[in-house]
C-alpha cells in the first residue's frame, strides 16, 4: 500500500519528497520487497535493500509481510479467523480470533514504522474463539498493524486509529 502511495505522489502529484518518504516507510516495513525498486525508481533513486534493517525481525523469528490468503471453506465447525471491531476505532477496538486446537498464540500490534507498540497475547490458549481489547488512547492517530500467529495459522491486518 505504501509503495502505491509513493507512486501516486511521484507519478501524479509530482511530489518526489513525499514519494520518497512513503517509499522509505515501505522499505522499513518490508526491506528487499521487489515493489520497492519500482517506488524508488519513480523518484529516480536506485534502491539498495542493504541500507534498511528489517525492524520486524527479532532474535526468535524473521518477519515478512504475508499475502492475504484466499478464502477457503472450513473443513470443521471451528474455522480459524482474526477480526477487528470496530475498525476504524477510537480509541478501543476488540480483536477476536478463533483457533482449532489448543496452542501457543501470539498477537502483537505494530506502528506504521514497524515499532512493536503492544503485546496483547503471548501464551497457550484453548481451542475456540477468544477476544482481547486494544486500547490506543496513548497512541497517535494513524495506521497500526496486528500480527497473529499460532501453529498452522498466521494473519496480519490493518487497523486505523482515528482520534
Amino acid at each position: 500500500m505504501l509503495v502505491k502511495i509513493s507512486e501516486i505522489y511521484s507519478n501524479y502529484l509530482n511530489d518526489n519528497m513525499m514519494a520518497k518518504a512513503f517509499a522509505d516507510k515501505a522499505a522499513a516495513i518490508n526491506p528487499g520487497h521487489p515493489t520497492l525498486m519500482e517506488a524508488y525508481a519513480a523518484v529516480g533513486i536506485d534502491y539498495d535493500p542493504s541500507k534498511y534493517e528489517n525492524i520486524f525481525a527479532d532474535d526468535s523469528e524473521d518477519f515478512e509481510i504475508l499475502p492475504e490468503p484466499e478464502e477457503e471453506p472450513a473443513d470443521d465447525k471451528t474455522p480459524e479467523f482474526v477480526t477487528t471491531n470496530p475498525n476504524p476505532f477510537n480509541p478501543i477496538t476488540t480483536i477476536s480470533y478463533s483457533i482449532k486446537t489448543p496452542s501457543h498464540v501470539k498477537l502483537y500490534i505494530y506502528s506504521i514504522t514497524g515499532q512493536k507498540v503492544a503485546t496483547l497475547v503471548d501464551g497457550t490458549m484453548t481451542a475456540g474463539t477468544h477476544s482481547v481489547q486494544f486500547d490506543g488512547s496513548n497512541l497517535a492517530s494513524g495506521m497500526y498493524f496486528y500480527r497473529f500467529t499460532s501453529p498452522g495459522f498466521e494473519k496480519q491486518g490493518k487497523m486505523l486509529l482515528v482520534k
